[in-house]
């Protein structure tokens, strides 16, 4: 005898002394996918950027004390990618090694408290291989941010996949 359940997609075939229960196979979700796989991408994007910053920061070891000597102020596009407020970058002059350097990094961070001025002193540190290349303040939080943006992405596609394989398993 086969018996149909409120639930679609799942048969119940009874006999003498069995049961057997029928579910359809997992279906795919297109409107999930075109969630996740845009997320996951950029969650890989923004993976990248930060590690490119984590390796900038491993390979600069040598703390030196800097002066700002000018300061770029940006703002992201709309406002919120990259957070809200006003995102900065410096050129910083320093000495090491009983030598002057001039330098900056491209990276805009943003900063707390107002952000940096010209002639503020702060502490950088730099590529005692090559002292021109330095890591900053401002790039510390560009990591922060990349690396905070990629982890909730990630957990926001995992819970997107996952969540709905286990909807259809036991719905």
């Amino acid at each position: 005898m086969i018996l149909l359940d409120a639930t679609p997609n799942i048969v119940y075939e009874t006999g003498p002394s069995y049961t057997y229960t029928y579910k359809q196979p997992l279906q795919f979700n297109w409107f999930i996918a075109f969630l996740a796989i845009p997320l996951a991408v950029l969650a890989y994007h923004f993976y990248k950027n930060g590690s490119k910053l984590m390796d900038q920061k491993r390979e600069c070891t040598i703390e030196v004390r800097a002066v700002i000597t000018a300061v770029r102020k940006g703002r992201s596009i709309d406002g919120y990618f990259g957070g809200r407020g006003p995102h900065y970058n410096a050129d910083y002059e320093y000495v090491y090694e009983g030598q002057t350097y001039k330098s900056h990094n491209s990276i805009y961070g943003n900063a707390r408290l107002g952000g940096p001025k010209t002639g503020d002193a702060v502490m950088i540190r730099i590529n005692p291989f090559e002292p021109t290349k330095l890591f900053d303040p401002l790039a510390e939080s560009a990591m922060n941010f990349y690396f905070t943006s990629c982890s909730l992405m990630a957990v926001t596609v995992g819970l997107l996949t996952v969540g709905q394989i286990l909807m259809q398993l036991f719905h």
